[in-house]
């Protein structure tokens, strides 16, 4: 007879154990729907220094465009640099033939008041 499992909760979990999670759901998915041609995606706002300030993170995967982190330096805010983002992440949805988009939670809290806030 099996052991039942126990229930472990960190709030530093290791990127190995992470990634066995994402591979076990990634390996089920393709199972059933196929291929999704996970790609990641990184757009950066960078400034004549070449220093950062700001930019989107996310994925495609099975049609879908994932955006995980918005996130604009305060200095650059108000200007119009968070919406440039989402539309240079449109382009590469275009480009890879994603038909949707979602936008995490965490886009959400330097975007209040955009157009672009993601309902929760």
């Amino acid at each position: 007879m099996k052991q039942p499992l126990r229930i472990d909760i960190t709030e530093k979990p290791h990127p190995k154990d992470i990634e066995f999670i994402l591979q076990q759901l990634l390996a089920f998915n393709r199972d059933r729907a196929g291929e999704g041609h996970f790609q990641q995606l990184a757009i950066f706002l960078r400034n004549e220094g070449d220093r950062l300030a700001g930019g989107l993170i996310g994925s495609t995967y099975w049609q879908w465009l994932y955006i995980d982190i918005l996130s604009i330096d305060e200095t650059w805010r108000g200007q119009g640099y968070g919406h440039a983002l989402l539309e240079a992440a449109s382009k590469k949805k275009f480009i890879c033939r994603v038909g949707n988009a979602h936008l995490t939670k965490k886009t959400n809290l330097q975007a209040a008041g955009s157009r672009h806030t993601a309902k929760q």
